[in-house]
């Protein structure tokens, strides 16, 4: 499964869903697409990203991922990730502490958003 991830705006957050193997090309559409949600709204927003469906990703869509977290780091408030495993967990939270984003981790969508509520 090649290609299927996808970035959805809800009001002030942005669902990046993984699916499949995360190639550069996805990344680079999807890092888009959260750059201009970025460049759209005033304040920070949340962003979520679910992994539970990801199956592996390529060493350039990690970078791509990384240079993109730099870049809007400022305008973001926190980054939840969602499902995957240990490693590709870990692979997340390194790519959010390199630039400077709060994360937090949720076993399933339905949760992290749930906290998300309580906490707004």
């Amino acid at each position: 499964m090649e290609g299927q991830s996808e970035v959805n705006v809800e009001g002030a957050r942005a669902i990046l869903s993984v699916r499949g193997y995360h190639s550069i090309e996805d990344a680079q559409l999807c890092a888009t697409s959260l750059e201009s949600f970025v460049q759209e709204h005033d304040s920070a927003g949340d962003v979520f990203v679910d992994i539970s469906g990801i199956t592996g990703f390529s060493r350039d869509a990690r970078q791509r991922w990384q240079d993109c977290f730099k870049q809007i780091s400022g305008s973001v408030r926190s980054i939840t990730i969602v499902g995957g495993t240990p490693m590709a967990r870990m692979a997340g939270a390194a790519v959010c502490l390199y630039a400077g984003i709060n994360f937090s981790t949720a076993p399933t969508m339905v949760a992290a958003l749930a906290v998300a509520e309580r906490a707004s």
